[in-house]
């Protein structure tokens, strides 16, 4: 019953503020106030970003030790806020940024050796909230992914990789749980295709091994108003609705498509192929990605090329859509530095030339460039056409996405602490 869930998700949100003023929160020793600090600047920021984590649950058995909660989420969760808040306390170097939360990752492994005893859906949260905050520092990438391969395992131990609706204890399972654990698996899966779209790795979670609804029944934070969390009071941005639900709906959507990106195009089996297999392959990911934008709801629609309007300023987690589905539809190699890794090979015995690609993706800026280098026809002067094209698109879509950020950052507060955009937008 989605309704029964919203109402309850509303009466849940009340249910905050008193428990807070009752003392009922469980903060694990930190202040009070720095524990509900680092709680708002988490549900502003980054917990848009893929509802791994369900608020009301959250929120409601921190009051009472409930299933829902657990300290090794929790101090997950002060770690990726701290990086958004400008209390110095909070970091072990208070000249260095990137040492903000530097006690509840310390938290959170001593916390974490426990945990790894039995698989729960808090520690695969922990773990994802965890392997998302130190992606986004650039240079604990390894740490990353191996925090979230440990929640990738525990959630086939759990099971989670089946819509609960097809669980044989079906009936034993509230609106509430069936919520939940669609919402982990899908934030494990997305968080998956980012990092490996992102360095180049094998996905862990296969869409042809799982079986869960994109169907979310809670949603209470779509219209939510959501405002940024700024240190200033001069801001001439009045807000927006979340649309937080929809927005990671649509990002689920992307990544099943993702998927298949990566299966085609960086499958290590699948490094030589011919080339008329290879366009086949690009023709119908061009079309899914085009099916898709074309779907989009119409306020999860931005066009990068048009007047932006202080009014019409979506949260930066829309914009990450839109970021995210610029790579998807360059697919990763037409950047520039796998444009250079690309060869066209024609021996001399063989009439139809076939395309290697030599080593993983490297990040880079992702724009909607189009598919102009996958349409390479047979010729290196085609090719080279080809990379001319990229770069000029390249050169154009960035000038455009600087154009946008300068607008919002008129708007509203944005802290891009570790120089990094996809960490701190």
């Amino acid at each position: 019953m989605p309704k029964l869930l919203l109402a309850a998700a509303a009466e849940q949100r009340q249910m905050e503020s008193l428990n807070a003023r009752a003392g009922k929160l469980d903060f694990d020793g930190v202040d009070e106030e720095l524990g509900l600090h680092l709680l708002d600047l988490h549900w502003n920021r980054q917990h848009h970003a893929y509802l791994t984590t369900y608020r009301p649950a959250f929120m409601r058995d921190m009051a009472c030790s409930g299933l829902y909660f657990s300290k090794i989420l929790l101090n997950a969760i002060y770690y990726g806020a701290s990086k958004f808040s400008d209390r110095l306390e909070l970091r072990k170097d208070p000249s260095d940024v990137r040492t903000a939360g530097w006690r509840f990752r310390n938290r959170v492994r001593d916390l974490l050796g426990q945990a790894l005893d039995h698989s729960a859906i808090t520690t695969i949260q922990a773990l994802l909230q965890m392997s998302s905050s130190l992606f986004a520092l650039g240079d604990e990438q390894s740490a990353a992914w191996v925090y979230a391969g440990t929640a990738f395992r525990m959630i086939f131990d759990l099971g989670l990789h089946v819509d609960p609706t097809m669980l044989p204890n079906f009936s034993r399972l509230s609106d509430e749980d069936v919520e939940i654990r669609r919402r982990v698996y899908w934030a494990a899966f997305v968080v998956d295709k980012m990092q490996s779209l992102y360095q180049g790795r094998p996905a862990s979670l296969r869409a042809a091994d799982s079986q869960v609804s994109i169907k979310f029944l809670d949603t209470y934070e779509e219209l939510e108003h959501w405002l940024p969390y700024a240190y200033t009071t001069e801001t001439r941005y009045t807000g927006s609705a979340g649309y937080s639900v929809s927005t990671f709906t649509e990002l689920c959507k992307l990544c099943v498509i993702l998927n298949d990106i990566l299966d085609k195009m960086y499958c290590e089996g699948r490094t030589a192929r011919p080339v008329n297999e290879l366009m086949e392959d690009l023709d119908n990911l061009e079309t899914r990605l085009q099916c898709w934008q074309s779907e989009l709801p119409e306020h999860l629609q931005l066009d990068p090329k048009s007047e932006i309007r202080t009014a019409n300023i979506p949260p930066p987690h829309v914009l990450s859509l839109l970021y995210v589905s610029g790579y998807s539809s360059s697919y990763g190699p037409l950047n520039m530095t796998n444009v250079s890794q690309l060869h066209v090979e024609c021996p001399s015995n063989t009439p139809t030339p076939s395309i290697r690609f030599r080593g993983p993706p490297t990040p880079s800026l992702p724009f909607s460039s189009g598919l102009v280098v996958c349409r390479m026809r047979r010729s290196c002067y085609q090719y080279c056409q080809a990379r001319a094209a990229v770069r000029s698109c390249l050169l154009d879509t960035q000038s455009t996405i600087s154009r946008i950020l300068r607008d919002i950052r008129s708007c509203y507060h944005i802290r891009t602490h570790c120089g990094c955009s996809r960490s701190c937008l």
